[in-house]
């Protein structure tokens, strides 16, 4: 059976948020690969529901659930050796997956199913009402570059509502002396709130989204109760779907 090996590469990254999460169950059929995954720490959540473009030869008839832990240093160093141009076959048994393409055999081993930290739902709520929608454009990356290049000296960004205007900022909330930099994106009609995110969970998000960041749309919900929120990205039919909930930062 032929394996598009970019393919992979491109699913396993999307699936754990750029390795974020550290492992990644796929379940692959003829024509959808599904992957359901969440962190460790439950702070970030991928859902994909995608065509199959992984294994374009499967009869209808078959179905695969492969489990891989730690994927970015037991898959990808593999997959980055074969040559994405030429044609590579895979062996499917029930321990592993056998890469051939010439004379080169990867031996790459399935984790126990136990290992995989799968989300059993389709959403983290099926409640949540969003208080504000808008799209991944030019504007809104140029503003979230500025603020990567701030963020890594203080792992938070955070989203929050001043005065009706939506914003961006890094900084150590918990600190009233610390610097930061805040840009306003656009005016919204919300209460004031402020919601604290991980660092390398947007970050990531943002280069799985790469260059095509305009296919998707972002909408925030915030829950006054609890002062926390959560970011819902997702393209237009969902066939991607990535949540980041908020912490406390207090």
């Amino acid at each position: 059976m032929i394996i598009k090996t970019s393919e992979l590469k491109d699913l396993l990254k999307k699936a754990t948020l750029n390795y974020c999460i550290t492992n990644v169950q796929l379940n692959i059929t003829k024509d959808k690969v599904v992957s359901k995954m969440i962190t460790s720490a439950s702070d970030a959540i991928t859902i994909l529901n995608v065509e199959n473009t992984i294994l374009p030869e499967m009869k209808a008839t078959d179905s695969v659930i492969w489990n891989f832990d730690e994927p970015n240093t037991n898959i990808v160093p593999f997959l980055n050796l074969i040559d994405d141009n030429e044609e590579t076959e895979v062996v499917i048994r029930d321990e592993k997956i056998t890469l051939v393409q010439g004379k080169q055999k990867s031996n790459i081993f399935f984790c126990a199913p136990q290992v995989v930290s799968v989300f059993e739902a389709d959403s983290p709520r099926s409640d949540i009402e969003y208080f504000y929608e808008m799209d991944l454009d030019d504007d809104f990356v140029e503003s979230f570059n500025k603020i990567k290049m701030i963020g890594s000296k203080f792992n938070k960004i955070y989203f929050g509502v001043l005065d009706k205007t939506l914003y961006i900022e890094t900084s150590d909330k918990q600190n009233r002396f610390s610097n930061g930099l805040r840009i306003d994106l656009c005016e919204v009609e919300s209460d004031d709130l402020s919601m604290c995110f991980e660092f390398k969970n947007i970050v990531n998000l943002m280069s799985v989204l790469n260059d095509s960041y305009a296919d998707f749309k972002c909408r925030f919900a915030y829950v006054p109760e609890q002062e926390l929120g959560m970011i819902f990205i997702g393209n237009e039919n969902e066939t991607e779907k990535y949540y980041l909930m908020s912490k406390n930062d207090r």
